[in-house]
């Protein structure tokens, strides 16, 4: 949160207007912990510090990793939409696709917003 702190704190001593979202890059690296863990903990994080300048508690991440591995890619997209479905914090994610990440010439796929990871959800029917 160093980067968008000094960025919103900035606005604030200038007394600039704070954008309604807002909307960071989030690289999580995973050693122990899971996706899920580490997004909730990065929200909370700027819950915290970007309260003090009277931010609102609105998220987009911007651009984040998109993994070759397809297990991992569904990961971490799950947990961004875990979190967006338990927390209305969070409501844009684009993943940031790398030209030749499958290898020259192969791009593996466009960019996923948090909906393309939300579990399908069960049809209800009212009798």
């Amino acid at each position: 949160m160093y980067w968008v702190y000094r960025s919103l704190n900035f606005l604030k001593i200038h007394q600039l207007p704070f954008p309604k979202r807002i909307d960071f890059s989030c690289y999580i690296d995973r050693n122990t912990s899971t996706y899920a863990n580490l997004t909730y903990h990065v929200l909370n994080d700027a819950d915290a510090a970007l309260s003090v300048l009277g931010a609102p508690k609105s998220y987009g991440i911007a651009e984040t990793y998109y993994f070759i591995d397809d297990t991992q890619r569904k990961e971490f997209g799950q947990a961004f939409a875990l979190e967006a479905l338990s927390n209305p914090r969070l409501s844009h994610l684009r993943f940031w696709t790398t030209p030749d990440a499958g290898g020259k010439g192969i791009h593996i796929a466009y960019p996923f917003a948090i909906e393309d990871f939300l579990p399908p959800l069960k049809k209800i029917s009212i009798n």
